[in-house]
């Protein structure tokens, strides 16, 4: 029925182009198709999700019409049963076993040299896997360094101590800010940043720029890293906090950390004097009064940057 203008029948191969990891055609059930083909496609499909880099897969199943069994069911062709060892068992019929990328002894050499001679670092923090999140504070308390936080980090609530400035963003629209945090070196983990304040004032300032992430996607749009690292970033993370130990927090850190407290507190003022529920008084009161165990979804455009400028460091 493909290509011949029957309804509800489009070529659905490919229809997701290059925006997912992996993609694939099931044939039409068939006798001579065998359950095995059936179950490594699928095991297949969730390894290529969860792998870095990690994303959404595409399996296209047709079938033929009628879609409804017919009256009194149909029976299954023995050859299309799943193997009994793999029905009994529990679990896949393939086991993948992720891989983890790691830095040569020359490339940790490398990156120890050049953080041991920086003056003036930033750590970036942009989306992470839920493991990296849980490693990544271990290396920021490391490094002694300001935190930028993207709220896709899962690090930019609950964070308000030194050395999180969560409110960066509002910060980079002062002139004069901007000219004390003019910082010469820039380690970034993870995805992309929401603030386009930071990636103008990174843009504008050059500093080295070292990117390190699980995928090789270029995600640059300044073109401004000279130094790109792919890596497992739990392991990332707990490999190079410990030769970093006992670093004094940067005196411009903590005046970032001050600053930043002093733009949530203002904000918080302003709310209780307007009194009305917008844009903002939503991300404040969603980021305090959520449950502590529930998942956030923050939509595309602006809930995503109300959430990144205005949410409560303070919430769960």
């Amino acid at each position: 029925l493909l290509a011949c203008g029957a309804n509800q029948a489009i070529d659905q191969h490919g229809i997701f182009g290059e925006y997912v990891r992996w993609s694939f055609t099931l044939p039409c059930p068939d006798a001579g198709v065998p359950a095995e083909m059936v179950l490594t496609t699928a095991d297949q499909a969730i390894y290529r999700a969860t792998r870095a880099p990690a994303g959404p897969v595409h399996l296209d199943c047709m079938f033929r019409e009628p879609l409804t069994p017919p009256p009194g069911g149909r029976s299954v062709p023995e050859q299309c049963n799943p193997p009994a060892p793999w029905r009994n068992s529990g679990a896949p019929f393939t086991t993948w076993h992720l891989p983890e990328t790691a830095l040569t002894t020359e490339q940790d050499l490398e990156l120890i040299n050049l953080i041991s001679r920086v003056d003036r670092g930033l750590l970036v923090l942009g989306s992470l896997p839920e493991e990296a999140a849980a490693a990544a504070p271990m290396l920021a308390g490391a490094l002694a360094w300001p935190v930028f936080a993207d709220v896709t980090s899962g690090l930019r609530l609950n964070r308000s101590e030194s050395p999180y400035v969560p409110h960066y963003d509002q910060l980079l629209m002062s002139e004069s800010f901007r000219a004390r945090c003019a910082a010469e070196f820039v380690l970034h983990l993870g995805g992309p940043i929401t603030s386009k304040q930071l990636t103008e004032h990174l843009a504008a300032l050059r500093p080295e720029y070292v990117r390190v992430a699980e995928h090789p996607f270029r995600q640059d749009p300044w073109h401004q890293v000279v130094r790109r690292y792919e890596a497992d970033l739990p392991r990332f993370c707990t490999w190079l906090a410990p030769s970093l130990q006992n670093r004094d927090i940067a005196p411009w850190c903590e005046e970032a950390v001050c600053a930043s407290q002093t733009v949530s507190e203002t904000v918080d003022q302003w709310l209780a004097r307007t009194n009305t529920l917008n844009e903002i008084a939503v991300a404040r009161l969603v980021s305090r009064r959520r449950p502590p165990e529930s998942i956030l979804f923050l939509a595309n455009s602006m809930p995503l940057r109300d959430m990144d400028m205005f949410g409560a460091a303070d919430g769960p």
